[in-house]
Parts: C-alpha cells; sequence; structure tokens
C-alpha cells in the first residue's frame, strides 16, 4: 500500500499510515511534468534529479523535517518564441484567453502576480535579446500536482505551493510502502508547450504532418497540414513528444542521440505512409522530418467535453462545450445534447438550443468538416437548496455517435453504485486484452485513500467495494503514456450517513 502525500489549499501536508513495522528511511519520489503532460528530466531535489521520464526518487530519514523545492535552472529562451507572444496578446485583447491556470502563471514572466502587456513588452526583450532573464521570476516554477486553484480563472486568488513541507518523516512503515508527490513544471513564458528541457546539448527537430490526398505518400505542397497530432520521438533516454498546430506543424528540443520519430493518429481512422523514420539530433542543428497519414476509411470521429468555469450555489454558472471532428469525412447534421442536473436550471447559450426533453437540451451544429473544432456557453443556475460541495453532474453527447472501424486496443468503462451499505465501482474492458496494467486511486473527498493495479483480458471486469460512510468517492484511472490521453474517472457521492450538512 502506498501512502499518498495530498497537498491541502491551506497549505500543509497530511498524512494517513497503516501500522507497520519501523525503519530508519523511507522513499520519497514521484513524477514531474508539464502542464501539458511532458516529463522534465534533470530537475533537482534533494540531491537527486529527475530521469528522462520525470520520475525522481529520495530516501527521507525517520523524524526529520524537510522543505522540497524542486529547482531547474534552464534557459529563458527555451520553448519561448513569438507564437508565444501572440498567444499572450490575444489574452490580453480578449480574443483567446489562455484558460489553464498553469498557462497563466507561464504568462506572467514578471512575477506581478497579473496578466499585463508589461509581460508581453519582457517576451519581446527576451526575444530580441535585451534582455537574458527576468528580474524577480525563476524560468521555471513547479506546482504540486495535487493543488486544487480555488478560482481557475486566477490562479493568483491565494498563494499556490512553490514549496511542500514533510515535518517529522513517520518510520512505521514497511519496506514497500513510499510517500509519492507529483509536480507540475511551469515554464516561464512558454504558452503552447513547446519547451523540452535537458541537462546537456540539444538539437532541433521540426517537420509536418499532412494528409496525403493524392494517394503517392509523398509530403506534397497544397495538401492539408493536420492540427492536434502527437508527434512521438523514442531513444534510449526516453520518449519525448509534441503537438502539432493548427498548420500540422510541430517542433521539438531534443537531447543530442538517435531517435525513431512516429506520428501517432488519434484514432483509428488515420494510417501513417510511413510508420516510424530515423532521426540523428546533433548539437545546435535543425533537422525536418515530415509525415504523410492516409484514410483508412472515409468516416467521421466525433469527440465532445463540457466543463464549468467555475461553479456557486444561487447564481448562473457558465459551462463551456468543446466539440471536434477527429475523423476523415464531415459529419453530416452533427448535433450535441446535454443532460443538466436537477438543480441546474439553463437560462441561456450562446448557441440556441433546438429542443428540450427537459432534463435535456439538442443543440444543432451543422455540418462539421473533418478535422474542425468549435465550442458554445451554456448559462445555467444553480439553485439555492442545493448543498454545500454536492456534485452536480452534466452529461454532453455528440452525434453522429457510430464508428465505421472497430476500436483498436483496449476500452475500459467505469459504473458506480451506491448498494448494500457500500460504494460499488466496477471496470469492464469492453475491448481487446490490456498489454499491461494500469494504475488506480480511490479519493475520498480530497484525501487519497486507496491504490492499485488491475490488468483484464476482454471481457473481464474489476470490482471494488468500499464503506458508505456519506463522503464523495471518486475513482480514478491512470491514462495511458500518451499525452493528451483521457483519465477515466466516476464519483459516487452521499452513499450512506451524510451528516447535517449534507455531502461532505
Amino acid at each position: 500500500m502506498k501512502i499518498i502525500i495530498p497537498f491541502f489549499l491551506s497549505a500543509f501536508l497530511a498524512f494517513a499510515f497503516l501500522p507497520a513495522f519501523a525503519q530508519d528511511t523511507i522513499t520519497f519520489s514521484g513524477y514531474i511534468r508539464t502542464p501539458c503532460g511532458t516529463p522534465v528530466p534533470g530537475v533537482e531535489i534533494l540531491g537527486a534529479a529527475t530521469d528522462a521520464n520525470g520520475f525522481y526518487s529520495v530516501g527521507l530519514l525517520e523524524g526529520e523535517d524537510y522543505a522540497i523545492a524542486p529547482a531547474l535552472s534552464g534557459g529563458w529562451l527555451d520553448g519561448v518564441d513569438h507564437n508565444d507572444l501572440a498567444l499572450l496578446a490575444q489574452h490580453i485583447d480578449g480574443q483567446s484567453p489562455l484558460g489553464s491556470p498553469y498557462l497563466m502563471i507561464a504568462a506572467d514572466l514578471n512575477n506581478s502576480r497579473s496578466i499585463t502587456t508589461l509581460d508581453a513588452i519582457s517576451i519581446s526583450q527576451l526575444l530580441d535579446g535585451t534582455l537574458a532573464a527576468i528580474p524577480g521570476n525563476a524560468s521555471w516554477r513547479f506546482i504540486t500536482a495535487d493543488y486544487v486553484f480555488p478560482a481557475p480563472g486566477n490562479p493568483w486568488f491565494e498563494l499556490f505551493p512553490d514549496v511542500a513541507n514533510i515535518n517529522n518523516v513517520p518510520g512505521d512503515s514497511t519496506a514497500t510502502e513510499d510517500l509519492i508527490l507529483n509536480f507540475i513544471a511551469i515554464k516561464v513564458g512558454d504558452l503552447d508547450c513547446s519547451a523540452v528541457p535537458w541537462p546537456g546539448p540539444t538539437g532541433q527537430l521540426d517537420g509536418k504532418i499532412q494528409r496525403d490526398e493524392n494517394g503517392n505518400c509523398l509530403a506534397d505542397n497544397g495538401e492539408e497540414g493536420l492540427g492536434d497530432w502527437v508527434v512521438k520521438a523514442t531513444s534510449g533516454g526516453g520518449d519525448f513528444y509534441a503537438v502539432t498546430a493548427a498548420d500540422g506543424r510541430y517542433h521539438l528540443a531534443l537531447p543530442v542521440g538517435d531517435y525513431q520519430v512516429s506520428a501517432v493518429p488519434p484514432n483509428s481512422l488515420w494510417v501513417p505512409c510511413v510508420p516510424e523514420v530515423q532521426a540523428s539530433i546533433s548539437e545546435d542543428t535543425t533537422l525536418f522530418r515530415d509525415f504523410s497519414v492516409q484514410a483508412a476509411a472515409g468516416c467521421p470521429y466525433m469527440e465532445v467535453d463540457i466543463s464549468p468555469i467555475a461553479l456557486r450555489r444561487c447564481a448562473t454558472n457558465d459551462y463551456q462545450v468543446r466539440y471536434c471532428n477527429a475523423g476523415t469525412a464531415t459529419a453530416e447534421g452533427a448535433y450535441v445534447k446535454v443532460t443538466f442536473d436537477s438543480h441546474l436550471t439553463v437560462v441561456g447559450s450562446s448557441l440556441p438550443w433546438s429542443s428540450i426533453n427537459w432534463p435535456t437540451y439538442t443543440f444543432l451544429l451543422g455540418d462539421i468538416a473533418a478535422g474542425d473544432c468549435g465550442s458554445f456557453s451554456i448559462e445555467a443556475f444553480l439553485n439555492c437548496a442545493a448543498l454545500p460541495g454536492q456534485a452536480h453532474c452534466v452529461e454532453a453527447r455528440i452525434f453522429p455517435d457510430s464508428l465505421c472501424l472497430p476500436m483498436p486496443g483496449p476500452l475500459l468503462q467505469i459504473e458506480g453504485a451506491c448498494a448494500g451499505g457500500s460504494v460499488q465501482f466496477r471496470i469492464n474492458n469492453l475491448g481487446s486484452d490490456m498489454p499491461a496494467e494500469r494504475h488506480f486511486i480511490v479519493i475520498e473527498d480530497d484525501l487519497i485513500m486507496r491504490t492499485g493495479e488491475f490488468q483484464l483480458g476482454s471481457g473481464q471486469s474489476f470490482e471494488l467495494s468500499l464503506p458508505a460512510n456519506g463522503a464523495t468517492q471518486r475513482l480514478l484511472l491512470d491514462p495511458p503514456s500518451a499525452p493528451g490521453a483521457a483519465q477515466p474517472t466516476l464519483a459516487v457521492e452521499a452513499c450512506g450517513p451524510a451528516g447535517p450538512e449534507g455531502p461532505s
């Protein structure tokens, strides 16, 4: 059993322990990745350094106090270019807000706890060589991955934790137990996640992924570039990733060495003409590798997600709906159905709904071309009678939702219920055999209470039974290793006694 260190808003650490045998040291470990999931090697923690996968591990002495402050002395220009300046300008004038609190922290170059034109000037000065560093700030900043911003639209609402303090390291752990604390690494000035740090000489890998429209498997002029594709570079030092821009172009800063580079299709409808190419990266040089991809079938592949910016009782809240066609053909007559919690009342939307079958609203999108994305907002009033801390479920489903080809690999489904005085979770594998174990965690309110692994064959299931104590219990599965992969999760709330104030 692993003991996870939760990091609370009040910036203190709490521990959960099981009775065990005493020992003099305990292993302290975790991963450090960027907001986009890129591992950050070379980060110093208590005399150790993260490896190519962003992993670190150190030994802590029983009864001692430690201040965990990751540090990386990367160059200020790492990952900073004119695209970041353009993104910053679009955020400042309101055209395209950055959205992520991590990216907003990255945009605050002068560490003023705000984003202004002074930050844009700082990027310009870095790019033209007027400044070599930004006074009063570090090129890399780190935040514990467990930290939840109380106001995601204002990451400076309270002081976020740069340092994690561990006091009186416990000594009652067995040899198989350890402490885990992950960090998010923020490269200041990098607003498109293009920084790829490495403590040593590096070179550049550039290229483009484009659709092979004439079937010759060549990168011909005028062919459509494909955005939001993942490019993977693999070597003995680990795996490195980039995501293509809207025009299909990508950029990777890589340690010197030999790599196998591949374009990772977003689904089974796309097939690269060449699965993998070789690239030998030399110091201070740029190598180019393009990829042509073809359609395995002419089908749409619709994706949708919905999330609130914030959620307050007795107030109107904004939900953002984002959708994309990741397929190879136009989705004709697309539409989204959104089903709301009984405590929510829809009062408006940027895209008018076409019909209501309470609690489900239908929004017509029209024809969505392959590769196109869009969004709209919905305003919903949250009833004053809603209990503090209560979860409110909203579901979005997009159509057409039929698949032209069977999904390759495992397909995991999570079910949850309150039954027989316990919380019941069930993980079903609706696809093929899982090639490896997946990790899961169970969170009760803000505490990680249970961890474990599972591996399922096709058609198999894995079940968890937990005590029903009225708390919100959430099951999370680790996503696949590729960046951008979703993390499946499901919560069961207020199962069992729920106290005078309702759900905890």
